[in-house]
């Protein structure tokens, strides 16, 4: 069997589902349950699927790694912004794993048109996801900042980051889109 390389498709961020779930009125409650549980699984289940399958690689650790970001609402102290570096990290991780795959999809989607509109509702999840991550602050321009953390993201990603810049890339999450004042508090 050939193996393939899946890009990120056929996935559901569990956030999306108010918006997917209408789309599934026609199907049978049983089979909706099916694909939702199998859509929303980043573990085995979906290694298993990919295996029946032939695919070699799906670049999924991002989003999964996205739909992980720790609530706003939950930042109250060190452990908090420890929670905010830790996930950063993994993050990053997942991100300089599969930033040259990234880049060949995205830079096949500017050369097409046809691939270029079937992307850009998947680019967009990603502001929309930081979007409503950055909502309960309560203050800015959410969609506007929220690009700025995508953007703040991407780059970061790029390539391997030492600890320090890490902790940077905090601080400016913490500090400059959160508000936070993580002085005297822990990092880990």
């Amino acid at each position: 069997m050939v193996r393939k390389i899946a890009l990120e498709e056929h996935f559901l961020d569990p956030a999306t589902e108010p918006y997917w779930r209408p789309t599934m009125v026609d199907v049978a409650p049983q089979k909706t349950a099916q694909l939702y549980s199998c859509l929303t699984d980043f573990g085995e289940q979906r290694l298993q699927m990919m295996e029946k399958f032939g695919i070699a690689r799906a670049v999924l650790a991002i989003g999964a790694s996205v739909v992980d970001m720790p609530r706003i609402s939950a930042f109250d102290g060190a452990q908090d912004t420890a929670q905010l570096r830790r996930w950063l990290r993994r993050y990053h991780s997942a991100h300089v794993n599969e930033a040259a795959m990234l880049r060949v999809w995205l830079d096949a989607a500017r050369q097409d048109p046809a691939l270029r509109a079937e992307t850009a509702p998947l680019l967009d999840w990603g502001r929309r996801r930081m979007s409503a991550y950055l909502e309960p602050r309560g203050f800015g321009d959410v969609d506007s900042e929220a690009l700025v953390l995508v953007a703040l993201l991407g780059v970061f990603g790029s390539r391997r980051r030492p600890a320090p810049e890490i902790d940077a890339a905090a601080h400016i999450i913490e500090r400059g889109l959160l508000a936070l004042d993580p002085v005297g508090m822990e990092h880990q």
